[in-house]
């Protein structure tokens, strides 16, 4: 995950690896994520993600900042439930 800082071509890696270990929490737990307040805005980023993708000009250009905001936020959410089960 660390690789998606240092070069663009990993970001979509990362991602996948992030949403992987995600998939693995819920079929252990049987819920995806603990409520926080956070929840509401960062909803809200993610429903902006097919807004930006689909009034970009230059998309090769956006989508790495896109990959960033979307391992972001399932980074979040993995610190959150790490946190929680501690």
């Amino acid at each position: 995950m660390a690789a998606g800082v240092l070069s663009t071509r990993a970001l979509p890696i990362a991602l996948g690896m992030v949403a992987f270990f995600w998939f693995v929490r819920w079929l252990a737990t049987g819920r995806l994520s603990v409520r926080t307040p956070g929840d509401w805005p960062v909803a809200l980023l993610a429903l902006l993600v097919p807004v930006m993708l689909w009034a970009t000009a230059l998309p090769e250009i956006t989508r790495p900042p896109v990959y960033r905001l979307l391992t972001g936020i399932l980074l979040y959410y993995a610190v959150v439930n790490w946190a929680e089960a501690a």
